[in-house]
């Protein structure tokens, strides 16, 4: 997951966007967003991206653990600080790191958003194993050791 982490710093430096999901997806179409804050940068319809690998990392590789219980999580920063990355009933996986031309980006409260589906530039799949190589995420969710 070295040479994945150092390949996703270097589009980030060059000033892609980067998005996470669990699916491996052919273009990115605007979906419905519900930030638990009720935040109206929050409650888009669009694709949303950022300009660091940790989000993204961590979005692509959430998911429910399996117990029928209702999963949430969530994930906060206060200025420079750590990413603090929370749940129940959750897990992590294998996922996706989408690369993103900034295009079609436009800032809203401090989200990146596409109101247009969005083309991919380039695809990584992430594993947990990147977790401990995400200086700077504190996680709370376990993370396993095999997926």
């Amino acid at each position: 997951m070295e040479q994945t982490l150092s390949l996703l710093e270097g589009f980030a430096a060059e000033g892609f966007f980067l998005h996470g999901s669990r699916r491996k997806i052919g273009i990115l179409e605007p979906q419905q967003a519900h930030c638990l804050s009720g935040r109206e940068e929050g409650c888009q319809k669009a694709v949303y991206a950022a300009r660091g690998i940790e989000i993204p990392c961590i979005m692509a590789m959430r998911k429910p653990d399996g117990s029928k219980l209702n999963p949430r999580s969530s994930y906060s920063r206060q200025g420079k600080g750590p990413l603090i990355v929370k749940g129940k009933h959750m897990t992590f996986g294998p996922g996706y790191v989408y690369v993103l031309k900034p295009d079609t980006f436009e800032e809203m409260g401090g989200e990146w958003i596409s109101k247009v589906p969005v083309q991919q530039h380039f695809v990584a799949q992430v594993t947990p194993d990147i977790i401990p190589l995400l200086l700077g995420v504190v996680c709370h969710i376990p993370v396993p050791t095999t997926w």
